[in-house]
């Protein structure tokens, strides 16, 4: 089992492999906040569409199947 850790962004204590962090350069975050940073950046190629409200809604779906498996 890791070690827990405590996410700089989200402030939420998580023991799962960290991600490396886009936006902070060389922070190690949570891996829900990677997957909504790495979101983030894909937003023009699968969300260029999408107003801001739905985007926040698409990510958060994600998360949730995240959470499911």
């Amino acid at each position: 089992m890791q070690a827990k850790r405590i996410c700089p962004v989200c402030n939420k204590e998580y023991s799962e492999a960290p991600a490396l962090s886009r936006a902070h350069r060389g922070e190690m975050i949570c891996g829900e906040c990677g997957t909504m940073e790495a979101l983030d950046d894909a937003r023009h190629m699968i969300g260029a569409e999408m107003n801001d409200e739905e985007w926040k809604n698409y990510k958060g779906r994600i998360i949730e199947m995240m959470r499911e498996r």
